[in-house]
């Protein structure tokens, strides 16, 4: 994603980021941890929930089958027929609750998946998308129109399109996966390819495709043959390796990028693919969007895990890498160092590579995201856990002020509830 949170800066470079791949790349995680036998009382809904290892094993089994993390607010999707979100109402997000929930915005049968992302919502059910917030007019500057967005709080079917398999959103697109191919809605040079609008798909793109991640503005996909293409803007590094400098309305394969199992977005610009013998590839920005410096990183193995990595989940700052066995490591972009400028370079281009790992003390996972100030997981019992800064109900607990900063630790998870009284 794009947006940028100057009061969360300190905090940002660990937890930022908002991630979609196809179904059967959807496995992230978090950590196996020690767990005592004893049981105790859960903690109230209106309390703050602390890390305990044996509340977590005394915890019924949870419903919740699919997670997307945004910038601000996130969603899931409980036992595959209601949606649920939480965090900032702004822009329609809750639907037509003022938050911060967790609020029930809609039921349906055969939900599968969800993407956040700052002003929307996507998910399917039964194969067909549909999403709210912000999507008539997503991705043009207010100023364009004099006057702002209007926000649609309730669910309404994108026509023309089923049978889809996962889908993509970002600030200026969104993206289906259907037949092997991509089509998209909005901006046609920032991601959404020739053809879309917000109000119209764009043609199929793609051959093959088995992943596909929207950035702030462009869009890649990986085929089966583990090669990647890219569309939309190539103004920050989007694009490395061709021609282009501007931006393209279609799929351009980027060279030396090979074997991909996973392409997966972060904040801004920053993209990074997963590919053989857990080794990562990763271009775009480094830190902030409006610098406009190019980042190169050569394919680095995660060395340090001690197993193989599923998937990858990107932020501004860090990957995190999951194991095959639901741990969830965390690997820092290390300083950016400015390399020499090439003279068809316009930008100043910027080197890093990754250091770490770092174990992180959750529980086993199988899928992850990250917001602005916020990281959340869907435990392999089903249960999702929050944690960061409680902004704005960006952790699930139900009160949108920051009186919970003094009682929660960053580091802490705190699980999500979605029925008062219910353990879900």
């Amino acid at each position: 994603m794009s947006t940028t949170c100057s009061s969360e800066s300190e905090y940002s470079a660990r937890v930022r980021s908002c991630l979609l791949v196809l179904a059967p790349l959807l496995v992230v995680g978090c950590e196996t941890v020690e767990l005592r036998a004893e049981a105790t009382e859960p903690p109230a809904d209106d309390e703050p929930a602390e890390r305990s290892d044996a509340t977590e094993a005394a915890l019924p089994e949870g419903r919740v089958t699919a997670l997307a993390v945004g910038p601000r607010s996130s969603c899931a999707i409980v036992a595959r027929a209601e949606l649920w979100c939480w965090g900032s109402a702004g822009h329609g997000l809750l639907g037509e609750s003022a938050g911060p929930g967790p609020v029930r915005v809609a039921q349906a049968a055969e939900l599968s998946a969800v993407s956040v992302t700052g002003d929307r919502v996507c998910y399917l059910a039964a194969g067909v998308p549909h999403c709210f917030g912000v999507i008539r007019r997503f991705g043009f500057p207010s100023s364009i129109y004099g006057e702002d967005p209007v926000a649609v709080t309730t669910p309404e079917r994108v026509r023309g399109i089923e049978g889809v398999e996962a889908l993509a959103i970002g600030p200026s697109q969104s993206c289906f996966l259907t037949g092997g191919a991509v089509r998209c809605l909005g901006n046609d040079s920032a991601g959404a390819g020739r053809g879309a609008r917000t109000g119209r798909l764009g043609p199929p793109m793609g051959e093959d495709v088995r992943s596909v991640a929207a950035g702030s503005s462009h869009t890649c996909a990986a085929d089966a043959s583990g090669a990647v293409s890219c569309w939309g803007s190539g103004y920050s590094g989007q694009l490395p390796g061709t021609d282009v400098r501007a931006y393209t309305l279609a799929p351009t394969v980027l060279p030396g990028i090979t074997g991909v199992r996973q392409i997966a977005a972060g904040p801004g610009a920053r993209t990074c693919a997963l590919g053989p013998s857990d080794a990562i590839t990763c271009w775009g920005h480094a830190g902030d969007p409006q610098a406009r410096a190019v980042v190169r990183m050569p394919p680095t193995p995660l060395e340090g895990a001690g197993e193989p990595i599923a998937r990858i989940a990107v932020g501004p700052g860090e990957v995190l890498a999951l194991g095959e066995s639901g741990a969830l490591y965390r690997y820092a972009v290390g300083e950016a160092r400015r390399e020499e400028q090439a003279p068809h370079e316009r930008q100043p281009a910027l080197r890093a590579e990754f250091e770490g790992p770092e174990r992180l003390d959750v529980a086993p996972a199988v899928d992850v995201g990250m917001g602005l100030s916020h990281t959340c997981a869907l435990g392999r019992d089903a249960h999702v856990r929050c944690w960061g800064l409680p902004i704005g109900g960006r952790l699930g607990q139900g009160r949108a002020d920051d009186a919970l900063q003094g009682e929660v630790r960053p580091d802490a998870p705190i699980r999500v509830r979605f029925d008062q009284g219910e353990d879900t």
